[in-house]
């Protein structure tokens, strides 16, 4: 119903849902969170492995209404977050749904990270991979590529 385009490499704002009406869809089938191909691991795109920007995505729904064929997991208000073994499990509140390779999640503390590098050069160069730890345990971790450089002057970000 919901679909990631296939060719966001990059960052993808929080999106919100509010007061919408399924009917006769079934909750198992809302979206489906897409591992970054590997074709984006090269030297002119993301660097040493894919980028990232699929894995880090929240749809947020609120005041959803389900009518006719729904599911379990026809809830009113939650979240889906892609699944990110050994790290998005870990979350309270969330459930695997394998149906959209994430997670249904029903607490209130999600949110997306993003900063900016305050150095000199940072529009010459990018610092990657980043990882983020769960509960500070380095077995249950996130790694975060940079964005896509979607102009041709290979690994250093464009002018």
């Amino acid at each position: 119903m919901i679909q990631l385009l296939p060719k966001s490499p990059d960052f993808i704002t929080l999106q919100h849902f509010e007061d919408l009406e399924f009917i006769n869809c079934n909750a198992e089938s809302l979206t489906y969170f897409f591992d970054p191909p590997q074709s984006w691991a090269n030297l002119a795109d993301c660097g040493d492995y894919p980028c990232t920007g699929p894995k880090n995505t929240i749809f947020s729904f609120k005041n959803i209404k389900w009518t006719g064929l729904t599911g379990p997991n026809a809830l009113t208000d939650f979240s889906v977050i892609p699944n990110i073994p050994g790290y998005t499990d870990q979350f309270p509140d969330c459930n695997a749904m394998t149906s959209i390779n994430g997670h249904q999640c029903t607490n209130n503390d999600l949110g997306i990270l993003v900063w900016e590098s305050l150095d000199p050069d940072s529009i010459d160069r990018s610092i990657q991979p980043v990882y983020i730890n769960y509960n500070e345990d380095e077995t249950k971790q996130n790694k975060l590529n940079s964005y896509m450089d979607h102009n041709c002057d290979s690994f250093y970000n464009s002018q």
